[in-house]
């Protein structure tokens, strides 16, 4: 797949990836109703492109923007953390509101009923949004964590943009003539949702995950009963 990406798709042109991550109250409705993600991801897209059209000095209704999306659904984690992965050629609740999912009180988002589905699946979806036990004795217990390193440990640096539980990173980039880098971010879009290099069963039969990028608290690994992990 990164190999016809870069062959086939993009070809010796100038790269960027965009990382788009939703606060928890999307992310738990995206778990619920994923047909809503489709048209979000349009807006998404389509402000992305009039940026790209206005620092070209281009009219917006006479631009067009190639990219590629990939919808990753899981956190580092194996926590349900829906994000977009979105490499493009070198405002998103306002829809949702429309459609009665949300409202909002003080420019803060709440669910609404709607956001509901009728699966019974919410109370594992908002579990694996919130870091959370699912099921057995521990429900609702925060998932374990290892601590190996200091605290205040960021992934992410200056050009990741966070307001209101969004956070927008667009600081890599490959240009025409670094098709090596540009498959490198192929593949991290492309990967599938549990690494096995960073996943172990444990002595005492505990399921080890390796965070891809510590957490702020120094945290660099998550415990898991084996049926937590499946829940």
């Amino acid at each position: 797949m990164a190999g016809h990406l870069v062959d086939d798709v993009f070809g010796a042109r100038p790269v960027r990836q965009w990382v788009l991550s939703v606060p928890y109250p999307l992310r738990f409705l995206f778990a619920g109703n994923p047909h809503s993600i489709g048209p979000v991801l349009a807006i998404v897209q389509r402000a992305i492109g009039a940026s790209l059209a206005d620092e070209a000095g281009v009219a917006r209704h006479t631009a067009q923007c190639g990219t590629v999306t990939l919808i990753q659904r899981f956190g580092s984690a194996l926590n349900f953390n829906l994000h977009l992965h979105m490499l493009f050629l070198d405002g998103v609740c306002r829809h949702l509101a429309k459609q009665g999912y949300l409202e909002s009180e003080d420019d803060v988002p709440f669910l609404t009923d709607a956001a509901a589905s009728d699966e019974g699946m919410d109370a594992l979806r908002m579990s694996s949004v919130t870091y959370r036990v699912a099921t057995g004795a521990q429900t609702g217990r925060k998932v374990t964590t290892l601590q190996t390193l200091p605290g205040d440990v960021d992934g992410f640096t200056s050009e990741s943009g966070k307001i209101g539980g969004f956070s927008l990173h667009a600081g890599v980039s490959a240009n025409e003539h670094e098709s090596a880098k540009l498959e490198r971010l192929c593949r991290t879009i492309t990967r599938p949702a549990v690494s096995e290099k960073r996943i172990a069963l444990t002595a005492s039969g505990q399921v080890r995950y390796a965070l891809k990028t510590p957490w702020r608290d120094g945290a660099t690994h998550v415990m898991l009963d084996p049926v937590e992990l499946l829940a």
